[in-house]
């Protein structure tokens, strides 16, 4: 059964990378100093990309012997979305800096999960699957610093006719905290309309078939915004 979300609310755009699970960091064996958090895809909701508090990183100390990769986490499916960053997170009563990774695989059926990963030494600090969770599930996560919470969206049982839901986790946990399944409808005799109705999650048939999260989710002013495209290729887009 759904259970109420923590604030903020969702409301629905109606519209129409798999990421390899690296960290790039000056080389050190001391953990790395907190970095500027990348709570929402491309950093902020410009989506511009661009970390305006980078202070270290120069074209001196950026080179093939201070700089590179430290690590790299074998996960067992996809990474679609961008993984995210949030520091000086506590966990099990330590401090740590944190990368958080969405991941689904890419076969119908299969569940999804969410990963938390210590930053500077790529240990894994806590992991929460999604049984009865279906692939395709791309949009990039976003992190409330306020509540400390990931809001995920998420497809049930087959990807082609399963339920939209949007969750929410701890991000000290991995802990659900609450889920809500997603409704829309909009006046319209579009493709999968009853009685002037198009709906989100109509006809499995229909609906549920042709939409499928893709941009990332947005948090703006207590609202999460999730935006939907094409699911799989087959007309009409």
């Amino acid at each position: 059964m759904p259970y109420p979300l923590p604030r903020p609310r969702l409301r629905l755009i109606l519209w129409s990378l798999s990421l390899a699970l690296s960290c790039l960091c000056l080389a050190s064996p001391r953990p790395a100093p907190a970095q500027a958090a990348v709570l929402t895809q491309n950093n902020d909701n410009a989506r511009t990309g661009t970390n305006t508090a980078e202070a270290t990183l120069t074209p001196s100390n950026v080179n093939v012997g201070s700089f590179g990769k430290l690590f790299t986490l074998g996960l067992d499916a996809n990474v679609n979305g961008q993984v995210l960053y949030a520091p000086a997170v506590t966990i099990n009563g330590a401090t740590h800096n944190v990368v958080y990774a969405y991941t689904s695989n890419n076969t119908d059926n299969s569940p999804c999960s969410v990963w938390a990963f210590d930053a500077d030494t790529g240990a894994q600090l806590w992991h929460t699957p999604l049984p009865n969770s279906a692939t395709y599930t791309t949009a990039t996560p976003v992190i409330d610093p306020g509540t400390g919470t990931m809001y995920v969206l998420t497809k049930t049982g087959n990807d082609d006719t399963g339920l939209t839901y949007l969750r929410a986790f701890d991000i000290t946990s991995g802990a659900q905290k609450g889920s809500i399944e997603v409704h829309a409808s909009v006046p319209g005799t579009g493709d999968g309309s009853v009685n002037g109705v198009v709906s989100f999650d109509g006809p499995a048939s229909y609906n549920r078939f042709h939409a499928n999260d893709r941009p990332g989710l947005l948090l703006l002013g207590g609202v999460v915004y999730a935006a939907f495209a094409h699911n799989s290729d087959s007309n009409p887009y």
